[in-house]
């Protein structure tokens, strides 16, 4: 019961803030950029050296990162997790937050149900080695929100995760769920976008 009630309270505050969505706006920033300009993010190609499990030397714990290589390509995880599964990707793109313009936990969302997935779905070449080519990143960005709005988003991620943990057989739910915030986070740049207007 306690859960369940921490789960309907984070709802509560998720949808509370919607009714602000269109009075907040969105930057877009270079996807490739080495965080010393207003990005508030910093972010770089690794490959993981020969002979070398990915470790906390390569990527902090926080660090969001991508896989750009593989039967894995444009799969996304925290820093933590790539170290701790000993995931075996070979050729990653790593984003760190480097001030609090921007929310770990919001890069996460784009990279797993936002935008920037989709943008870098449609960079996959290859057929027996799928694979995203570095110079094709340059030409990508990310839309970066409000921080008030990224808490929005950052609810959204910690709501999959306790339902993840209490419901790991209700694949259904937590399905429906992903695709929610993948459609809020769609439909919230979409009209903050100047362009659309």
């Amino acid at each position: 019961d306690e859960l369940n009630s921490s789960l309907v309270d984070s709802l509560k505050s998720i949808f509370s803030h919607f009714q602000k969505l269109d009075q907040s706006p969105v930057r877009s920033i270079r996807l490739l950029n080495d965080g010393d300009d207003v990005a508030g993010i910093h972010s770089r190609v690794i490959t993981r050296p020969q002979g070398i499990e990915w470790n906390f030397d390569l990527v902090r714990p926080t660090d969001v990162v991508i896989c750009l290589s593989g039967s894995h390509v444009t799969d996304a995880c925290e820093g933590q997790e790539l170290v701790e599964k000993k995931l075996t990707w070979k050729k990653i793109l790593l984003l760190r937050s480097v001030d609090d313009r921007v929310r770990p936990l919001y890069l996460l969302a784009q990279s797993r149900n936002g935008a920037l997935q989709a943008d870098l779905r449609r960079l996959i070449t290859g057929s027996t080695i799928q694979t995203i080519n570095s110079v094709a990143l340059r030409n990508v960005q990310i839309s970066i929100p409000t921080p008030e709005i990224q808490v929005l988003i950052e609810g959204f991620v910690k709501v999959l995760a306790v339902r993840t943990q209490i419901f790991e057989t209700a694949l259904t739910a937590n399905e429906s769920l992903k695709e929610s915030l993948g459609l809020f986070l769609q439909a919230y740049l979409k009209s903050s976008d100047p362009n659309n207007s």
